[in-house]
């Protein structure tokens, strides 16, 4: 097949194209394929990528360690405040009320929903990367799919579908648009352009990762939720490259500094290349940092739990359920009994003493229920390490 991308494309980042939309001709931005064109980075800017390829390491060496649930804390970080980033929010406690609905829980609130799926989307990406599988567009689908599967205004045919027609930012159409993307004939190329890119390309990976986020961004490849895709892109290549159990929670930093984040990608279109790789860079810089802090305030809501309850005989519901909460730290007697291989009475008996001791303490989530509700409980300490990692 004859590619659309002649030779005029091999040194830019991409340019204006016109299409047709109406009757009317508008110009959309297309970004020029990037699997082989020549890249260079500012020397600087280079040594910014080693140092923040370091912290990344030295930080995914700190996660590995004891304690339970820290790996998980840290991509429910990342979901939360990718959603965020799109101005989709809800309470954490109920965000991890509603990311078990497959153990029974059933919420109204929407947003939850929505952020929960993002916590299991950014766990099945780290999945993906450890299992060691080639980027696809199958597989990019896959994960748009859980991710907005459940979005109440994404109509279904292009939930888990590449867009078959023109799409634009901002604005009621092409015509009056902040942005337009590519036209939808171009789009296979680009993305398995992207694939090739990200699979095979040998780079620093912090420069990889930054290079393979704008262009996807550029590519705007789904009728909804681009920017969560695109950030889980990051996280994919992070883990793959590097073999981290789980990433830095790099949203957290776009979420602080979205302008940032937004310019970069504009100087990027301008040919400013090494001025999005060195804000990208200090992002993640800044998100392994962040995921230290977050590592040790962790640590001591657990070494305080332990002295708390003190000495429990070995193989108790009690000398358990600590290890329980640190990873999910809202709960009921039933998900508890599960957890710890006891029955439920077992279960709810250890949460009362727990309750008694001020590690747990009941709640009332937004739920939906039929006939009698049931008893959550959540752990403010490991929920407020959560909220401290998003700056709430």
């Amino acid at each position: 097949m004859t590619s659309y991308f002649d030779d005029s494309w091999a040194d830019v980042p991409g340019r204006e194209i016109p299409v047709e939309w109406k009757g009317a001709t508008v110009q959309a931005w297309c970004p020029a394929p990037i699997a082989k064109r020549e890249l260079t980075i500012d020397t600087r800017v280079a040594h910014a990528c080693d140092e923040a390829a370091r912290a990344v390491v030295s930080t995914g060496e700190l996660i590995e360690a004891p304690p339970a649930g820290l790996a998980l804390l840290l991509l429910r970080s990342e979901a939360i405040a990718s959603s965020r980033v799109e101005a989709i929010s809800a309470p954490v406690e109920q965000t991890l009320f509603a990311a078990l609905a497959e153990e029974g829980s059933n919420t109204n609130d929407v947003a939850a929903r929505l952020v929960a799926a993002n916590c299991a989307a950014v766990a099945r990406v780290v999945a993906d990367a450890a299992s060691g599988e080639p980027l696809t567009v199958d597989l990019m689908n896959d994960w748009h799919r859980l991710l907005m599967s459940d979005d109440p205004n994404l109509a279904e045919q292009h939930v888990g579908h590449v867009r078959a027609e023109q799409g634009w930012i901002g604005g009621t159409d092409p015509r009056d648009a902040v942005a337009v993307t590519p036209p939808p004939e171009l789009l296979d190329e680009l993305l398995d352009d992207l694939c090739d890119f990200a699979n095979h390309r040998q780079m620093n990976v912090v420069t990889l990762a930054a290079l393979a986020h704008v262009q996807f961004e550029l590519i705007h490849p789904y009728a909804d939720g681009n920017g969560r895709i695109g950030r889980l892109l990051v996280a994919w290549l992070l883990t793959r490259r590097l073999k981290l159990q789980t990433p830095p929670p790099l949203s957290t930093e776009i979420a602080a500094d979205r302008g940032g984040c937004l310019s970069g990608i504009a100087l990027y279109r301008l040919g400013r290349i090494d001025m999005w790789v060195r804000w990208f860079a200090d992002a993640l810089r800044g998100s392994a940092e962040r995921a230290g802090t977050i590592a040790r305030d962790h640590r001591e809501v657990t070494r305080h739990w332990a002295e708390l309850a003190g000495k429990r005989r070995r193989g108790s519901a009690a000398a358990g359920l600590a290890d329980v909460l640190a990873r999910q730290p809202v709960l009921d007697a039933r998900i508890a009994a599960k957890r710890l291989g006891k029955s439920q009475a077992v279960a709810r008996t250890a949460l009362l003493e727990f309750e008694a001791l001020g590690i747990v303490e009941q709640f009332r989530p937004d739920e939906r229920t039929i006939g009698r509700p049931r008893h959550w409980w959540r752990a403010p300490a490991a929920i407020d390490v959560l909220r401290r990692a998003l700056d709430d």
